[in-house]
Protein backbone atom coordinates (compact mmCIF):
# COMPACT_ATOMS: atom_id res chain seq x y z
CA UNK A 1 0.00 0.00 0.00
CA UNK A 2 1.10 3.71 -1.25
CA UNK A 3 1.10 6.21 1.66
CA UNK A 4 0.96 9.56 0.36
CA UNK A 5 1.97 12.75 2.79
CA UNK A 6 -1.91 13.24 3.22
CA UNK A 7 -2.31 10.02 5.10
CA UNK A 8 0.36 10.33 7.08
CA UNK A 9 -0.38 13.85 8.66
CA UNK A 10 -4.08 12.21 8.63
CA UNK A 11 -2.90 9.71 10.79
CA UNK A 12 -0.49 11.78 13.02
CA UNK A 13 -3.10 14.24 13.97
CA UNK A 14 -5.06 11.25 15.96
CA UNK A 15 -1.63 10.62 18.28
CA UNK A 16 -2.13 13.90 20.57
CA UNK A 17 -6.07 12.52 20.88
CA UNK A 18 -4.99 9.96 22.33
CA UNK A 19 -2.14 10.46 24.31
CA UNK A 20 -3.62 13.39 25.81
CA UNK A 21 -7.11 11.27 26.90
CA UNK A 22 -4.33 8.82 28.15
CA UNK A 23 -2.69 11.53 30.42
CA UNK A 24 -6.04 12.48 31.76
CA UNK A 25 -6.67 9.41 32.83
CA UNK A 26 -3.74 9.04 34.95
CA UNK A 27 -2.65 12.44 35.00
CA UNK A 28 -1.84 11.96 39.12
CA UNK A 29 1.07 9.54 39.53
CA UNK A 30 3.74 9.84 42.24
CA UNK A 31 7.38 10.80 41.38
CA UNK A 32 9.19 7.51 39.97
CA UNK A 33 11.35 7.25 43.01
CA UNK A 34 8.43 7.74 45.27
CA UNK A 35 6.14 5.45 43.30
CA UNK A 36 9.13 2.71 43.47
CA UNK A 37 9.06 2.90 47.40
CA UNK A 38 7.72 -0.30 49.36
CA UNK A 39 5.61 -0.86 52.02
CA UNK A 40 7.99 -1.43 54.91
CA UNK A 41 5.27 -3.19 57.25
CA UNK A 42 4.27 -6.14 57.23
CA UNK A 43 0.54 -6.99 55.98
CA UNK A 44 -0.28 -9.00 59.23
CA UNK A 45 -4.05 -9.16 61.14
CA UNK A 46 -2.65 -6.18 63.23
CA UNK A 47 -1.49 -3.78 60.41
CA UNK A 48 -4.84 -4.63 58.83
CA UNK A 49 -6.81 -3.80 61.74
CA UNK A 50 -5.31 -0.65 62.85
CA UNK A 51 -5.20 0.30 59.09
CA UNK A 52 -9.06 0.13 59.35
CA UNK A 53 -9.39 2.29 62.28
CA UNK A 54 -6.98 5.30 60.50
CA UNK A 55 -9.53 4.72 57.41
CA UNK A 56 -12.66 4.78 58.96
CA UNK A 57 -11.57 8.09 61.15
CA UNK A 58 -9.55 9.77 58.23
CA UNK A 59 -10.67 8.26 54.83
CA UNK A 60 -14.06 6.80 55.14
CA UNK A 61 -16.30 10.08 54.64
CA UNK A 62 -14.98 10.79 51.45
CA UNK A 63 -14.23 7.15 49.99
CA UNK A 64 -16.61 5.08 52.26
CA UNK A 65 -16.30 2.79 54.82
CA UNK A 66 -15.80 0.03 52.27
CA UNK A 67 -13.36 2.23 50.24
CA UNK A 68 -15.20 1.55 47.21
CA UNK A 69 -15.54 5.14 46.81
CA UNK A 70 -18.50 7.43 46.75
CA UNK A 71 -20.20 9.63 44.47
CA UNK A 72 -19.60 13.52 44.22
CA UNK A 73 -23.65 14.06 45.37
CA UNK A 74 -22.82 12.44 48.72
CA UNK A 75 -19.48 14.14 49.68
CA UNK A 76 -19.66 17.75 48.26
CA UNK A 77 -16.17 16.93 45.99
CA UNK A 78 -15.79 17.74 42.57
CA UNK A 79 -15.45 14.50 41.53
CA UNK A 80 -16.79 10.71 42.47
CA UNK A 81 -13.87 8.74 44.73
CA UNK A 82 -12.32 6.30 43.64
CA UNK A 83 -12.39 2.18 44.18
CA UNK A 84 -9.41 2.39 46.25
CA UNK A 85 -8.79 -1.26 46.41
CA UNK A 86 -9.48 -1.91 42.16
CA UNK A 87 -6.64 1.16 41.88
CA UNK A 88 -4.21 -0.23 44.10
CA UNK A 89 -3.80 -3.32 42.09
CA UNK A 90 -2.82 -1.19 39.17
CA UNK A 91 -0.64 1.10 40.97
CA UNK A 92 2.19 0.93 43.64
CA UNK A 93 2.03 0.90 47.46
CA UNK A 94 4.62 3.88 47.20
CA UNK A 95 2.09 5.80 44.58
CA UNK A 96 -0.70 6.06 47.16
CA UNK A 97 1.45 6.53 49.93
CA UNK A 98 3.08 9.63 48.21
CA UNK A 99 -1.54 10.81 46.90
CA UNK A 100 -1.80 9.79 50.57
CA UNK A 101 0.96 12.41 52.18
CA UNK A 102 0.84 14.95 49.42
CA UNK A 103 -2.67 15.82 48.46
CA UNK A 104 -4.23 17.12 45.48
CA UNK A 105 -7.05 19.28 44.76
CA UNK A 106 -9.82 17.80 47.23
CA UNK A 107 -7.89 14.82 48.17
CA UNK A 108 -5.75 16.82 51.14
CA UNK A 109 -2.72 16.09 52.65
CA UNK A 110 -1.98 14.09 55.73
CA UNK A 111 1.81 14.74 56.22
CA UNK A 112 0.35 16.55 59.16
CA UNK A 113 -2.12 14.11 60.33
CA UNK A 114 -0.95 10.93 60.05
CA UNK A 115 2.87 9.84 60.56
CA UNK A 116 4.30 7.44 57.30
CA UNK A 117 3.42 4.32 59.33
CA UNK A 118 -0.63 5.24 60.08
CA UNK A 119 -0.11 5.47 55.99
CA UNK A 120 1.02 2.51 55.08
CA UNK A 121 -1.18 0.54 57.75
CA UNK A 122 -3.95 2.16 55.62
CA UNK A 123 -2.00 0.84 52.47
CA UNK A 124 -2.23 -2.55 54.37
CA UNK A 125 -5.87 -2.00 54.65
CA UNK A 126 -7.22 -1.11 51.34
CA UNK A 127 -5.04 -4.00 49.80
CA UNK A 128 -6.68 -6.72 51.65
CA UNK A 129 -10.71 -5.44 51.79
CA UNK A 130 -10.85 -7.84 49.13
CA UNK A 131 -9.39 -11.04 50.25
Amino acid sequence: MKYTTGMLVYSLAFIPVFYCSDLQAHSWEAPVEAARQKNPLESDTLSINTGEEIFIQYCSECHGHNAEGLKSGKTGLAKDTGNLPKRLKSHSDGDFFWKIKNGKGDMPSFKNELTEKQIWHIINYIKNIDK
